[in-house]
């Protein structure tokens, strides 16, 4: 699946007024296969663009660093959710995160998407 395929389906999270226990799993897991697709490529990009970035962090701070990210401290948090949500057993964190992701998350990667897709062309 492409990035900007992913995150025309992460956006439709936005639209969920109320969750099932089964859509709100599928929306977290969902959220974490769209950011692994946003920083790598990120990544491809920078790479392209001469940069030797390897992990995640060092992908997100040199997209901050040369203005591709907006807001670098939106991305830390998002990367450690993501980190996170293997180690999510509690219902309450689970829906933390999902909140996270609708309200906020989403938002961001989509402006990356939209700016990669500028890039592009």
């Amino acid at each position: 699946m492409s990035f900007e395929k992913a995150n025309q389906r992460l956006q439709t999270v936005k639209d969920l007024a109320t969750v099932t226990p089964i859509e709100l799993a599928g929306a977290v897991q969902f959220y974490q296969l769209t950011f692994e697709l946003a920083w790598k490529t990120l990544k491809d990009y920078l790479n392209a663009e001469g940069f030797d970035v390897k992990s995640p962090r060092e992908v997100l701070k040199q997209g901050f660093a040369i203005n591709l990210l907006a807001d670098g401290d939106a991305w830390m948090e998002m990367l450690a959710a993501r980190n996170s949500i293997v180690h999510l057993y509690s219902e309450e964190e689970i829906t933390k995160i999902y909140h996270n992701i609708r309200d906020e998350y989403a938002d961001t990667i989509n402006r990356l998407c939209t700016k990669m897709k500028t890039l592009q062309k």
